[in-house]
């Protein structure tokens, strides 16, 4: 259960309808007893979560097993390996480079990217993809759930 939302940014490029370009990022306190349950629930926390276990990966993020994993958390280095067929290393993951994917950033604020870096670089912590260029990464030793989009 969530008890707050810590942060919040969204924009919007178009006109405010289908095709349009959106990027945004929120984060979400879970309450104490949410926080708590999920620490305890250690790698059987996919089970519980929204969707299949199997749709919840765990983090660190690795692009050996995932290709998709390359093409959404690397996006330039994919496309230099795709264009060129050479083997290219990917970045380390982080969020701005997620967000930046379409080359439309939003300015989040200093230092607010750095705890969910460390969440999806590190291990104990899960994410899915979702609909339109997003992903879903829960935190459960912060206690938070990050949302991010980039479409």
């Amino acid at each position: 259960m969530v008890s707050q939302i810590e942060y919040r940014l969204e924009e919007s490029w178009g006109f405010g309808g289908p095709g349009d370009n959106e990027t945004g990022f929120v984060v979400y306190r879970l309450t104490d007893a949410s926080a708590e349950w999920a620490r305890g629930q250690g790698g059987r926390l996919t089970a519980a979560l929204d969707g299949s276990s199997k749709s919840w990966r765990a983090t660190p993020i690795d692009y050996a097993g995932d290709k998709r994993a390359f093409r959404e958390w690397s996006p330039k280095e994919w496309g230099k390996q795709i264009t060129s067929g050479e083997n290219v290393e990917p970045r380390i993951p982080t969020l701005l480079e997620y967000l930046n994917k379409y080359g439309f950033d939003i300015p989040i604020e200093s230092g607010k990217d750095v705890e969910v870096n460390e969440a999806i670089q590190s291990s104990g912590s899960f994410y899915k993809y979702g609909r339109g260029g997003s992903v879903t990464i829960v935190d459960p030793k912060r206690g938070k759930v990050y949302f991010a989009y980039a479409g």
